[in-house]
């Protein structure tokens, strides 16, 4: 019998067994692999089921904002998610970094939001009856703050609040900003800062560019990088977004078309057509750059003088004496004229005084004698004109001419005592500017100029008709006249309607007490009219125009009734407020006292005085202060900010209108932000007894920004994520400042 040999059956064998090693092996690679894929898998499901979760959440909380937010600013801050489950968030989550990109440095929005924290409840989500995961939230609303990234602009300096970049800061509002910062270059070099707001609004616009979020701010304020918060976050949002309530229907130009403007006066704004028609002249005399008035019969803001108070005086004076008993008299009528500026010329300029007199055809005559005069009549006092001029400056601003009336003898026996008579003296004057220069700026005229413009024309500026002066009795020494003074020099035309009879008072402002017809005016301190000969740069503006009525101007501010609303149809061309939407308004429904008085800091009431940080503060906190508003207008902000004025000695329509006209474009109405903490949780009921904390399988966080406009309740997901965005290279890069920054740097 064969045998094999031994070497080639133990040969067999190790391969045989090699073989079963390796497929052994593959199985157990095999096996692991699978149960990795598997592993990762689940992990990638249950990482997808979190996210859907997470957006399960971000909808279930706008649902609720829109629920109970409504169509304006709420005051309420923050509120949690909640069903009444019992099961709250506050001891399984830790929300300490979330937490950063909140300005919990703000009292009223941390209190709100520890509330909410502590009574947020999970909320169950299931499928076919089977829980899959959980969610959670805390909406804090951070509406109403200062857009971090828009407001201030290192190149634009406070003026009449064309743009969020003219809001400065002022470390007297804003708490949380650090007094000793200083400012930094891109490559990080420092140099002791003029103040904090300052430092902030550099360091932002040279070297840290732009925020994401609140973390941002908070990574890039240390000490090294010139930080300027000297605590956590108070007054800071980082995105705003106002949508105009609508498209001003009219732009205000040299070219705007009259009957456009008047209809946009009639059928938008309410006026009548008289008073449209009387705003249209006031516009087109303003900005024109003559300074002829439109109509003489208006109230026109034309600076030119206006008459304003008239005086006839009896000129009785020995002619010709004959002999005692044949005596002739001349007997005449001293005019004298006194106009108004609504300011000082500078230079003084020359105006003509054009004096037309009628016939007079009523006279009487007494003797308080025994004797007997020759009874005057009509034919013996014939028409008169005189065209005169003088200068006119403060310290001579009226004319007194002498009219030759007619002479007149008497054959009186025995010396001539006294002589009374009385006519009717019917007269019109007008006034012009013979030739002159207007080449300064008022130091009251508010925010806009008066450029040089020449004058050489006979056309009048003021007209007052049919003057009716009734001279009284006078004696001989000639002590006796008559004297009329205007309610209003600047609607003086109508003789009846406009002038008393009082004692005259040269050279000095009368003491007339209803200053205009039927009007109710107390403060009469109001009695400046400006002229811009320029278009118009500001809407507000208008403000200074007369709806031709005396003393009454469109309103900008309210006076126990809604202001007119000029505000929300017109704009100019510097006007930046007319575009669908712009970022950095400040909501003026915010409940933050401190942020609505950073509108107000520093705005100019006239050339010479701004509101200061203590009186900003004033008027921040009497807005903040009132409850249950819609301001949602443009014109309801003079209604909100006249509501709010204190007593600063603002005594004149032009200096309310003032810090309305210079704010109003400054505040927005249609901008709601929330940061909302989202918490989502996915695993598996295994017991049918509800998700308890050993059957989560995943957890996700995430901070949301969402914007909202609270009028039409659209909304948009301005920010999602936990991104460190800086946080890694500054810690620890070695890059430089200036290369970190690059990346960041705007288009």
């Amino acid at each position: 019998m064969n045998r094999r040999p031994p070497t080639k059956e133990g040969t067999a064998l190790i391969i045989a067994l090699g073989f079963l090693a390796l497929l052994t092996v593959m199985i157990l690679a095999f096996a692991a692999r699978s149960r990795t894929d598997r592993l990762a898998g689940r992990h990638y499901l249950e990482n997808a089921r979190t996210t859907q979760l997470l957006h399960t959440a971000l909808a279930d909380a706008m649902e609720n904002i829109d629920a109970t937010f409504g169509t304006n600013y709420p005051h309420r801050l923050a509120f949690g998610s909640g069903n009444g489950t019992g099961f709250f968030i506050s001891g399984s989550v830790n929300l300490s970094t979330e937490e950063d990109y909140l300005p919990l440095g703000n009292p009223p929005i941390r209190t709100a939001y520890e509330n909410a924290r502590s009574t947020a409840e999970w909320i169950p989500v299931s499928v076919d009856g089977t829980e899959i995961g959980r969610i959670a939230y805390v909406v804090v609303n951070t509406s109403g703050l200062l857009d971090a990234n828009s407001i201030g602009n290192v190149k634009t300096q406070r003026r009449d609040g064309r743009s969020p970049a003219e809001l400065m800061l002022s470390p007297e509002l804003l708490n949380e900003l650090n007094v000793s910062a200083q400012l930094i270059d891109a490559d990080g070099n420092k140099t002791p800062a003029p103040d904090t707001g300052t430092a902030f609004i550099h360091n932002r616009d040279t070297a840290w560019k732009r925020f994401e979020s609140l973390r941002d701010i908070l990574t890039l304020n240390t000490s090294a990088r010139g930080g300027v918060i000297g605590g956590d976050i108070a007054s800071f949002n980082t995105y705003s977004l106002y949508p105009s309530n609508r498209m001003n229907t009219l732009l205000l130009t040299e070219d705007t078309d009259a009957d456009t403007l008047e209809e946009v006066l009639t059928e938008q704004c309410g006026f009548s057509d008289k008073e449209a028609e009387q705003l249209a002249d006031n516009y087109f005399d303003y900005i024109d750059a003559d300074r002829i008035p439109r109509d003489l019969h208006g109230s026109s803001p034309e600076a030119v003088p206006m008459i304003n108070e008239i005086r006839l005086d009896n000129v009785v004076f020995e002619h010709n004496v004959i002999d005692p008993t044949n005596v002739h008299y001349e007997i005449s009528g001293e005019l004298y004229v006194e106009t108004w500026y609504p300011f000082e010329p500078d230079p003084p300029e020359e105006i003509f005084l054009d004096i037309t007199a009628a016939d007079i055809t009523e006279t009487s005559s007494t003797d308080s004698q025994a004797g007997s005069i020759e009874l005057l009549d009509g034919e013996d006092f014939t028409g008169q004109s005189l065209y005169t001029t003088f200068v006119v400056a403060y310290t001579n601003m009226s004319k007194a001419v002498i009219f030759p009336l007619t002479e007149v003898s008497s054959s009186t026996d025995g010396a001539f005592t006294e002589y009374l008579f009385a006519f009717d003296y019917d007269t019109t004057l007008k006034l012009g500017i013979a030739f002159g220069e207007n080449e300064d700026t008022d130091p009251t005229a508010l925010y806009f100029l008066n450029e040089t413009v020449e004058i050489n024309t006979d056309e009048p500026v003021d007209r007052v008709e049919n003057i009716e002066l009734e001279l009284p009795a006078s004696a001989e020494s000639s002590d006796s006249g008559v004297a009329y003074s205007c309610r209003d020099p600047r609607i003086n035309h109508d003789f009846p309607a406009h002038w008393l009879e009082m004692d005259a008072t040269p050279n000095a402002v009368n003491d007339i007490d209803d200053w205009g017809e039927e009007s109710d005016l107390t403060d009469k301190s109001t009695i400046q009219f400006y002229v811009a000969n320029q278009p118009m740069t500001n809407a507000a503006e208008f403000g200074h125009l007369s709806t031709g009525k005396p003393w009454d101007t469109v309103r900008l501010y309210a006076a126990g009734e809604p202001p007119d609303p000029v505000l929300d149809y017109f704009h100019t061309p510097e006007d930046l407020t007319n575009t669908p939407v712009r970022p950095g308004c400040i909501n003026i429904n915010s409940p933050h006292s401190n942020v609505l008085a950073t509108a107000f800091w520093q705005a100019p009431i006239d050339d010479a005085t701004e509101i200061t940080a203590a009186q900003a503060e004033i008027l921040g906190a009497n807005l903040a202060r009132e409850t249950g508003r819609k301001w949602e207008t443009r014109s309801h902000a003079g209604y909100a900010l006249a509501d709010n004025l204190p007593d600063w000695g603002l005594l004149t329509d032009a200096q309310k209108d003032s810090v309305v006209a210079n704010t109003y474009r400054l505040f927005g109405w249609r901008d709601t932000s929330y940061t909302i903490l989202l918490l989502a949780q996915s695993g598996t009921d295994m017991n049918g007894n509800g998700l308890k904390d050993d059957e989560i399988r995943a957890s996700r966080q995430a901070v949301v920004h969402v914007w909202r406009d609270p009028l039409t309740q659209t909304a948009a997901v301005t920010f999602f994520g936990l991104s460190d965005t800086l946080r890694n290279d500054v810690d620890g890069g070695a890059d430089s400042w200036g290369t970190l920054l690059s990346a960041f740097a705007p288009e």
